[in-house]
């Protein structure tokens, strides 16, 4: 099962929650990338771009993922390639103590 929080998504198991963040704002204000070269980079609307960069993880086709890392490493002025890695954080969240706990 999965919630959606204001910046990450929450995915829940049994054993630990992780967590996932969409950082495609902190890589365009790395790279001084701006939403306009983006979608004209990308060939989509500058709605597309705002949608995209919302706080949530988007619902991304690999066409789109492709795309995205193209148009982002065409905008930027740094020799590094922007990967999905770049955009894409997991971060696990600290496991809870046992509820058992020895006492001896």
């Amino acid at each position: 099962m999965k919630i959606a929080t204001c910046s990450r998504v929450v995915a829940k198991s049994s054993v630990a929650q992780t967590l996932i963040r969409w950082r495609l704002n902190e890589v365009m204000a790395r790279h001084d990338i701006r939403a306009k070269q983006l979608a004209e980079e990308m060939e989509v609307s500058p709605t597309t771009v705002s949608n995209l960069r919302k706080r949530n993880m988007p619902r991304l086709t690999e066409e789109t993922l492709d795309k995205l890392c193209k148009a982002l490493n065409s905008l930027s002025r740094e020799g590094i390639p922007i990967t999905p890695g770049d955009l894409i954080e997991y971060i696990p969240e600290p496991e809870k103590p046992s509820s058992k706990q020895n006492y001896e």
